[in-house]
């Protein structure tokens, strides 16, 4: 069993290596700029540090479902990044520093807000002292029983001028993460009910990748970890 999911793997890989290449050269590059320390003077370094972190573990789980042939799944986690990077962009590409500090700091009030008191007293007593802190400072700002911290995915798209965007990609991502009717029907018309397929792969690889970058870019300027003409770079090859 484990030998035909390697060869798998491989044939995958073959039939797209441009896209995986890509793909891992990205991973690669981005992965060794957050092993840098780095401190959180604010509030806004905290929230994009938190997508960064989110992003690249997400951005490194779709070249695994991708070379299994798990498209649903790929384009579930593609679709991810795209909402990390839209977040990433609402709060860190905000012009007026007292509104992007006030959306990064009720992202962590609603985050914190999650949290049952059980699971708060577990944390070491400056740390939740700390978050306790940001919670009291910009609750205000999230709705009562809000089930998100902030404006709806279009909202946020809308917000930053990216309402094309999120009605082409999100429509395209979501239409594959929930099975695609031509899709299933085309499957379970065969006599022989084929599981997996890569034929989205490179396209689903591509979308994180850039995705991934949106978050990065970010991330990069609060950070400085990479040089901009290395970042440059990655995200003219991503978007080629």
């Amino acid at each position: 069993m484990t030998d035909s999911i390697t060869a798998y793997r491989k044939k995958v890989i073959a039939a797209h290596p441009t896209a995986f290449a890509l793909h891992t050269r990205i991973d690669s590059v981005l992965q060794r700029a957050t092993q840098n320390p780095r401190a959180h003077p604010t509030d806004v370094h905290i929230v994009l540090d938190m997508l960064m972190i989110q992003a690249a573990k997400a951005h490194a789980s779709v070249s695994i479902l991708a070379q299994h042939g798990l498209m649903e799944d790929t384009a579930t986690i593609a679709r991810r990044l795209m909402e990390l990077g839209v977040q990433a962009v609402y709060i860190g590409a905000e012009s007026d520093s007292k509104e992007r500090q006030r959306r990064a700091g009720t992202y962590l009030a609603f985050m914190w807000r999650q949290l049952p008191p059980r699971i708060k007293h577990l944390l070491p007593s400056p740390a939740r002292t700390t978050w306790s802190t940001i919670a009291r400072r910009y609750g205000r700002f999230v709705k009562s029983k809000a089930k998100t911290w902030g404006p709806t995915w279009r909202d946020m798209f809308c917000e930053i001028g990216g309402e094309k965007v999120y009605l082409k990609d999100y429509s395209f991502l979501s239409a594959i993460a929930h099975g695609r009717p031509d899709n299933q029907f085309f499957t379970f018309s065969s006599s022989t009910i084929r599981v997996h397929s890569h034929e989205f792969a490179p396209v689903l690889l591509g979308y994180s990748s850039r995705y991934y970058l949106v978050v990065a870019e970010q991330w990069n300027r609060q950070f400085g970890a990479l040089a901009e003409d290395v970042f440059n770079r990655l995200v003219r090859d991503a978007m080629a």
